[in-house]
């Protein structure tokens, strides 16, 4: 163990856990100290699995380690096993562990939503606490869990009582004070806390000031939280900039950002999305391959594609040179495409798959726009798009979306009937967003010949884009564009309407939905992801 001691210090952390190996299988219950030290050299060599295995046989050759069970608990927890997480700590816990097992085991338990049980757990690990250090975090904890209003102020000022001094206690009771609409004992609690060096104060007092309207201030307050290494807190301070009109500034915020956080993939997307150059955002991505997890590949190679694909929007409201030159174009197109068909091949989950096969429908429509829409170009985005159904088949909240943006590529196209199908189709998806109702309702108003029932679904779609929800409730919140108005118009940043179809007329519009009405066509039913027919009228009850 002194070996590997020394030459962890020497820096040589392969060869100490080499030498910790040797040691634990030597003397498995000497030292639980051993395990642990085992368990973070393999965590800090990037074997995450090797740290757990350490982690898992230090509990088997010492169960009475309250403290291995905790680190388990965490290492579960980290990784999403909330279940195995609670088993862990429930161990860590009846193996008599420090009350860290019991401050931890609750907020997990507030986290999940589980405030009563989360609460028991905080007063049990109290009745432990012995010193006032692990007592603040445990009143922290409680009140965390509490849903009383009246309850959580009386616990928080029974501990300042008991030590006026601790951080996490002192921004507690800011953050409660500013939701009872008292900001000036905020601002002192806050003060305090940021006497007590606590990681959060600056930044909480920062986004007081920033709601407050004091925009000097909060640059004040956010240029104190950054002195820390919070990676929140760079964030937030280019947000703020952003909010403020000062692209520059931002940028120069999430420059310096990069710089201590260089593997951090959304800092860089953010960052690019600012630059007014499209070589110098391009090479803001794509420096970052040589840096950042294979893992977070997709992110880097979605955002260059949106990059791309966005370039006409982009040349066109700067009045840049070239913008309506069709090679120009397809060239920036292709290169998008080849973007998302990579950022498809690296992503590993199928939440991420469908944000990228989702864009890449969009970037084929594109395409197909500007080489005149024949039968091949069309059936591109239409595979796409049934893929990106089929994998929002998990998330239901963005099935809905995935059918309007179906939607409205049929009804460009001219495929009324298929337009008709999966606008119904969004309709019926449960819980569905208001901004992706008021889409649907309106690729129906614009399909139907009757002028009632125009209207009536015009009124639906004003009265669903008057209730749309907040940018981060929307199934599609981490796109490449912040701005919220942009989530849902691909179909115009990407350019796909730049070659229109010729207009209808009446006799070409789709037949009106009567209560017996099923589309004819059967394209759109040959489609695995087409939904089924919902019949409607002007008098339909279906709604949002």
């Amino acid at each position: 163990r002194s070996s590997a001691a020394a030459a962890e210090r020497a820096g040589r952390r392969s060869d100490a856990a080499r030498l910790l190996e040797r040691a634990t299988q030597l003397r498995p219950v000497d030292d639980a100290r051993a395990w642990a030290r085992l368990s973070r050299l393999r965590r800090e060599l990037g074997d995450v699995a090797g740290a757990r295995l350490a982690l898992t046989r230090g509990v088997k050759a010492m169960p009475g380690s309250g403290e291995l069970w905790r680190k388990l608990a965490e290492m579960a927890r980290a990784r999403g096993d909330v279940q195995s997480a609670r088993r862990h700590y429930a161990r860590a816990v009846s193996a008599g562990s420090t009350v860290a097992a019991f401050d931890a085991w609750s907020r997990l338990e507030s986290s999940l939503g589980r405030r009563a049980r989360a609460a028991r757990i905080a007063r049990a690990g109290l009745e432990k606490a012995s010193d006032s250090r692990s007592r603040s975090r445990l009143v922290h904890a409680l009140a965390l869990a509490l849903t009383d209003p009246a309850q959580r102020l009386d616990v928080l000022r029974e501990g300042l009582r008991a030590d006026p001094t601790v951080g996490s206690l002192n921004h507690a009771m800011g953050l409660e004070m500013y939701k009872r609409s008292r900001p000036d004992e905020a601002r002192r609690y806050l003060a305090r806390a940021a006497s007590a060096r606590h990681p959060e104060a600056e930044l909480s007092r920062a986004r007081l000031e920033e709601l407050e309207g004091r925009l000097e201030e909060a640059r004040r307050h956010y240029q104190l939280a950054c002195r820390v290494r919070n990676l929140a807190a760079w964030r937030s301070w280019a947000r703020f900039e952003e909010k403020c009109r000062r692209r520059s500034a931002a940028r120069a915020v999430y420059a310096a950002a990069v710089g201590l956080f260089p593997k951090d993939v959304e800092l860089r997307v953010q960052w690019a999305r600012l630059e007014p150059d499209l070589d110098d955002a391009r090479d803001v991505l794509t420096a970052a391959l040589d840096l950042v997890d294979a893992s977070d590949f997709h992110r880097l190679y979605s955002a260059l594609g949106h990059l791309e694909a966005s370039w006409l929007s982009h040349a066109a409201r700067r009045g840049l040179p070239n913008a309506a030159d069709l090679k120009t174009q397809l060239g920036r197109l292709h290169a998008a495409r080849r973007a998302f068909y990579r950022g498809a091949v690296a992503a590993s989950k199928r939440r991420d798959l469908l944000d990228i096969v989702h864009a890449w429908a969009y970037c084929e429509w594109a395409i197909a726009a500007r080489r005149g829409m024949t039968d091949e170009g069309k059936s591109r985005p239409r595979k796409l798009f049934a893929w990106a159904a089929n994998l929002a088949r998990d998330h239901p909240h963005s099935l809905g979306f995935v059918f309007a943006s179906r939607a409205s590529f049929e009804a460009a196209v001219g495929d009324a009937n298929a337009a008709k199908r999966f606008a119904v189709g969004a309709l019926r998806v449960p819980a569905l967003d208001s901004g992706t109702a008021a889409r649907a309702w309106t690729v129906l108003a614009d399909l139907v010949s009757s002028p009632n029932l125009r209207l009536t679904f015009r009124d639906k779609a004003r009265l669903a884009d008057f209730t749309n929800p907040p940018l981060a409730s929307h199934p599609f919140r981490r796109t490449w564009d912040a701005n919220p108005s942009a989530l849902a118009h691909l179909d115009h940043r990407f350019g796909c309407y730049l070659v229109p179809e010729p207009p209808a007329d009446d006799e070409a519009r789709a037949p009106d939905f009567a209560l017996d009405d099923h589309p004819a066509d059967s394209s759109p039913a040959a489609d695995s992801d087409a939904p089924a027919a919902l019949p409607l009228s002007s008098s339909s009850s279906a709604t949002t």
